[in-house]
């Protein structure tokens, strides 16, 4: 559904910057900004298993779970580097975990607490739960921008 959304605006931007262009009102040819995104992450509790990264667009995607961009990652040393290159500027938060075991989901015990490593963007830490999409949120702006995240 968002995406639907989402292409319709991008058709109607499209179609308005070509109507301003024939109106000689756009000079020159419009080019998209990127905002590229460097997650450097660490704290692995073993050099084995996977990370799994996700990166959230807005609050409302960060309390469903619904990711604009996911990465696997196979943990090989005790430092990874993730790279988003297509993202455009705006807010975002970054959810991960070091997936020991291979089932691609955070274990946790009977009590609710995560039993493997995980972090947020901005080293965020929540209470009784996940971080909140406030305090790991997070501004990519046009050009090189960048997260250091320490798995807890």
């Amino acid at each position: 559904m968002k995406r639907v959304a989402g292409l319709s605006a991008a058709l109607a931007l499209a179609a308005s910057v070509t109507m301003m262009a024939q109106a000689g009102v756009v000079d020159e040819p419009v080019t998209m900004v990127a905002a590229p995104l460097e997650v450097t992450v660490s704290g692995f509790r073993t050099v084995s298993g996977n990370l799994l990264a996700a990166v959230y667009a807005d609050e409302s995607g960060w309390d469903s779970g619904e990711s604009v961009r996911t990465a696997r990652v196979a943990i090989d040393n005790g430092v990874i580097t993730l790279r988003f290159d297509d993202l455009d500027p705006g807010v975002y938060g970054l959810k991960m975990f070091q997936d020991l075991d291979g089932n691609n989901a955070l274990d946790r015990s009977s009590m609710g607490i995560p039993t493997e490593p995980y972090g947020f963007s901005n080293n965020a830490r929540g209470n009784f739960g996940p971080a909140s999409w406030s305090a790991a949120a997070f501004t990519l702006t046009v050009g090189e921008n960048s997260q250091a995240i320490t798995l807890q």
